[in-house]
């Protein structure tokens, strides 16, 4: 049986403190879990993508938006 989390993470404007201890029982969380369980975590993370991999590995899982260019 998987186990799924739907989350949705603190943005960048939340103080260091409250960010990280989403983080912290995110991880918590999941680590309580059956062991050989799936843990699929989903939901709207809040992460700032800066580009796709050049070899089109990731066009299926990553939508239209993002933001910048990779270095």
């Amino acid at each position: 049986m998987a186990v799924l989390f739907s989350v949705y993470a603190p943005h960048s404007g939340n103080k260091y403190d409250i960010r990280q201890a989403f983080d912290q029982e995110l991880a918590d969380t999941s680590r309580q879990q059956q062991p050989r369980s799936p843990v699929l975590i989903l939901g709207d993370l809040n992460a700032r993508l800066k580009g796709r991999a050049a070899d089109g590995t990731e066009d299926c899982g990553i939508g239209t938006r993002i933001f910048g260019r990779r270095p």
